[in-house]
């Protein structure tokens, strides 16, 4: 609206449907009038800004079935900063939270980093870790990240494993480099399939072997080098626990490296640049690179 007012053009950076992210959480019923509400207004919103900005193919997906004008899309991805999500750096920081958080030597970690949310499948994890857990007497895993932390360690107390499901709670930015060194694989077991992952990239650049969903935006993400199961499927999401814990050194350095060339934060200052000189000059900006989904036989 400010940029109307003012006759200047509009980037809409977008990270996911607001109505998606409402069903979601629970706040509106699917199919209810609120829904159709919700999403009048948000096509509305949607058609306000000069050029969308979606954060992955997902969000791209949504904005065109609603109607959007595809010529008024940029793909730009989301990326990471390579220089501070770096694994050697942070080894020394990652060794120091096993120790402060009383994890034996030689144990095998699984990391998840991110917020706690039953549409992030937090339930979902616990759950597959009280499956996990007797048969892998040597796996901890940390579950770090808010809000509600309280409650979904009480939700893995009631499961009997509290002793190896670890919840540090709300960790800064700039220590997110060091948790993460901490483990040796990392989960991200998101539900929703409309918004982006971004705690995906930051894992793929610590090298860390990655359990995800099956999803669109996570095949786009990894580009088959992930081990994917069904949203849902604790059997699927144990059975990629363990195709994770045998990624070999190769393997992980192919992760880094797919960031390195795909999803590096230095390529995508230029393309946001390109996009908000195109709008200047009233020119149409060249597409980003963005890379093309895995196929379904992604691990």
């Amino acid at each position: 609206v400010l940029g109307r007012l003012a006759r200047r053009p509009v980037v809409f950076d977008y990270q996911g449907s607001l109505t998606e992210e409402m069903l979601d959480h629970g706040f509106i019923r699917k199919h209810g009038l609120r829904e159709r509400f919700f999403r009048r207004i948000e096509r509305r919103i949607d058609r306000i800004a000069d050029s969308v900005v979606p954060s992955g193919v997902a969000a791209r997906r949504y904005l065109e079935c609603s109607g959007l004008d595809p010529s008024r899309i940029r793909d730009i991805p989301d990326a990471v900063d390579l220089a501070r999500f770096d694994p050697m750096a942070a080894s020394a920081g990652g060794r120091a939270i096993r120790e402060q958080l009383g994890i034996p030597p030689g144990a095998r970690v699984v990391v998840y980093l991110g917020l706690l949310a039953e549409y992030q499948g937090t339930s979902l994890l616990i759950d597959a870790a009280a499956s996990y857990l007797p048969r892998h007497p040597d796996v901890y895993f940390i579950v770090a990240g808010y809000p509600g932390a309280e409650i979904y360690a009480h939700h893995a107390k009631e499961r009997g494993i509290a002793d190896r499901v670890i919840f540090p709670g709300k960790i800064l930015y700039e220590d997110a480099p060091a948790l993460l060194a901490a483990g040796d694989i990392a989960i991200a077991p998101k539900l929703s399939t409309t918004e982006s992952n971004g705690k995906i990239f930051n894992y793929m650049a610590m090298e860390l072997p990655t359990v995800a969903t099956d999803t669109p935006t996570n095949r786009a993400i990894l580009g088959g080098l992930g081990h994917l199961f069904q949203p849902g499927d604790i059997d699927g999401l144990i059975a990629a626990l363990d195709a994770a814990f045998a990624d070999g050194s190769e393997a992980r350095a192919e992760l880094r490296e797919r960031i390195r060339a795909e999803f590096d934060w230095s390529h995508r200052v230029d393309d946001l640049l390109a996009v908000y000189q195109s709008l200047i000059s009233g020119q149409r900006a060249p597409e980003a690179c963005e890379a093309a989904p895995s196929s379904p036989s992604a691990r």
